[in-house]
C-alpha cells in the first residue's frame, strides 16, 4: 500500500470515528460508509461490521479497518 492511499485510509478512519476514541460503534461505521459513498444494506453493515469488530471491545479499530478499506 503507498503511503498516499494509507494516509487516505486513516483520514477516512479518522473521519468515521465520531467520538475521536479511535474506535469506530457500528453506527459511525454505517455513516462512514455512507458519507464516502459506499451504499450497503444494513444487514451487509452489520455482516462487515461482526468481522472487522475487535473481539474484546466490539468496536473496530484501525489495523481491521485498513485491509477492508484497501
Amino acid at each position: 500500500i503507498s503511503p498516499e492511499k494509507l494516509a487516505e485510509i486513516r483520514e477516512n478512519f479518522d473521519e468515521f470515528d465520531s467520538t475521536g476514541d479511535g474506535e469506530l460503534t457500528e453506527s459511525e461505521f454505517h455513516s462512514g460508509l455512507t458519507s464516502v459513498g459506499i451504499a450497503m444494506s444494513k444487514e451487509k453493515v452489520q455482516e462487515n461490521f461482526e468481522k472487522l469488530k475487535d473481539p474484546d471491545t466490539g468496536r473496530i479499530v484501525f489495523e481491521t479497518f485498513l485491509p477492508f478499506m484497501e
